[in-house]
């Protein structure tokens, strides 16, 4: 029987703490960017929306890699790069996310059709 000390029980506690924290700070990255690129509650400014979005992605959230997908798309903070967005897009696909699986599905669909 293994019996765990009470300091050993605050420490895993606090860890778990944390995770949950990390786990939050790349979706509020990417929520501070939709503010900043809809200017809600400060000025607009669709590079910052990028650099936010950015961060969020660096931190492995799927829904701020597309975000960078679609700035690259649209031209929202960057200069627009079609490559670059599909290459984002389908290293969102690659880690899960649905839609962007549908999506590349019919954009390859869409090619094939068009050769």
């Amino acid at each position: 029987m293994v019996v765990e000390s009470e300091d050993s029980l605050l420490l895993q506690t606090k860890k778990k703490k944390i995770q949950i924290l990390k786990l939050f700070q790349h979706e509020k990255r990417k929520k501070i960017g939709l503010c900043y690129e809809n200017g809600v509650g400060v000025e607009k400014d669709e590079h910052k929306a990028f650099i936010y979005y950015q961060k969020s992605a660096e931190m492995g959230y799927v829904n701020g890699i597309h975000d960078i997908g679609y700035c690259y798309l649209y031209g929202v903070g960057v200069e627009k790069d079609e490559h670059k967005a599909f290459f984002y897009f389908q290293k969102s696909a690659e880690m899960g996310n649905a839609m962007e699986q549908i999506v590349l599905n019919i954009v390859i669909c869409l090619e094939l059709e068009l050769k």
